[in-house]
């Protein structure tokens, strides 16, 4: 994928319960279903998660790369996403079909201006991805783990799988930016972002990543600052998402006062 997905904001807001509100609404079961790691695609009664990678990658990477070119010259992504959504519903046991649908709806993220399109858009993918049965490939893993973290938490099996996924290919950017915002380490997971900005510059939301990453740790005055300069470095590159920008608004504005509190006192 060439652009980044909005995943991450969930997973931090459901990880640090009450550490701040959260853009992105989850509270739809039709996203919610199934709980995270309970399909068993395994002939050994193992998760999805831990299943291993035996099936032949190359139709899926080429598929991917295609779909994201896809829609990211599209006039109207989600009309590319409305397409591969109804090969899928003609083929709901194809698990190539169903690849392709989920592939062209997380390209199309990045197009979505609010909650509610992210929503829609996103409705029935990760039913779709737990269908048996499971073509046992890299890259379905892969689909599966960054859409999974779409409305869900950061759970033990996702973590290891996302490990797992970077020892595959380690310089894959939304892999990294997701083990990023589930890495307790500040050091280790702002490095991890970082990468990820070497590898695909530009993109405002690995800035967002980084001024959540300091956010959660701002009760230290330099980290606080250093939120408050990648959220406006986030601002300035001009993202899509209108709910977004207004929660990176309103925390902005609590790390200032944070900030100016020991001048008041």
């Amino acid at each position: 994928m060439t652009r980044f997905s909005k995943c991450s904001i969930i997973v931090l807001c459901f990880f640090f319960v009450g550490a701040f509100s959260c853009p992105r609404c989850v509270s739809s079961n039709q996203l919610l279903v199934p709980s995270p790691g309970s399909s068993d695609w395994s002939t050994d009664a193992s998760p999805w998660t831990s299943e291993k990678w035996t099936g032949d990658d190359k139709p899926y990477s080429a598929a991917r790369l295609r779909i994201e070119r896809e829609v990211n010259t599209s006039h109207d992504p989600l009309a590319v996403v409305a397409k591969y959504k109804a090969m899928a519903g003609d083929n709901p046991r194809s698990a190539r079909a169903t690849f392709f649908w989920a592939s062209a709806a997380y390209a199309a993220v990045p197009y979505m201006s609010s909650d509610d399109e992210y929503c829609r858009l996103m409705v029935g993918v990760l039913d779709a991805l737990a269908v048996p049965p499971s073509p046992h490939t890299y890259e379905y893993a892969r689909m599966r783990y960054l859409i999974q973290l779409c409305g869900f938490w950061c759970t033990p099996d996702l973590t290891v799988l996302g490990h797992r996924l970077l020892k595959m290919e380690y310089d894959d950017p939304d892999v990294l930016e997701q083990v990023a915002v589930s890495t307790p380490d500040l050091t280790a997971a702002i490095a991890l972002v970082r990468r990820s900005i070497r590898i695909r510059p530009g993109r405002p939301n690995s800035y967002l990543h980084l001024g959540e990453i300091y956010y959660l740790n701002s009760t230290e005055p330099e980290n606080a600052e250093r939120a408050v300069q990648n959220f406006r470095a986030y601002q300035s590159m001009a993202a899509r998402d209108r709910d977004t920008r207004i929660w990176v608004r309103s925390k902005i504005s609590f790390l200032n006062s944070k900030l100016d509190e020991p001048k008041t006192k």
